[in-house]
């Protein structure tokens, strides 16, 4: 299950491989549309967006009400290893509230909670499904608002 939690982060680093057959990129800034980044490598492929509302996460699970896009991003990824999900958002939400909707929608969805702790400003939540399916959530809170960033990968068989 270990495995399956990085393989979004570790797909991630797609976006810099030197044989880049594909780029997509437009700026974002306040008063303008999201940013989309796309990378097309022989590992892989990689997309980024920002600037846009949350978009609900593979493996049945929704995305968080009330977030806002102020500093969203959405990253998805797949290569023959296996696919994976990154989402970050804020709410003005506890850490704590954030990581009781996600620990309900993950057991609702068929995950099994591997992991649950509260540490006041921060928050993380482990769960896993199947074989080589997971998700981690972690929540913090910093200036005024909660950062939340959901991690969801599946390991191909």
């Amino acid at each position: 299950m270990r495995r399956a939690w990085t393989i979004g982060a570790a797909l991630l680093a797609l976006a810099g491989c030197g044989g880049r057959e594909q780029a997509n990129q437009a700026a974002a800034g306040p008063g303008q549309p999201p940013a989309n980044v796309v990378v097309t490598a022989p590992e892989g492929r990689v997309e980024v967006r920002t600037g846009g509302a949350p978009a609900a996460l593979p493996g049945g699970l929704p995305a968080y009400p009330g977030a806002t896009a102020t500093g969203s991003v959405d990253v998805s990824a797949d290569s023959v290893e296996g696919s994976g999900h990154v989402v970050g958002f804020t709410t003005p939400d506890p850490p704590s509230q954030v990581i009781a909707f996600y620990a309900q929608a993950a057991n609702a969805a068929g995950y099994r909670i591997a992991q649950q702790m509260n540490m006041g400003s921060t928050a993380v939540l482990a769960a896993g499904r199947g074989e080589g399916e997971g998700v981690t959530v972690t929540a913090t809170q910093a200036g005024g608002a909660t950062q939340v960033q959901i991690v969801v990968g599946r390991q191909r068989r």
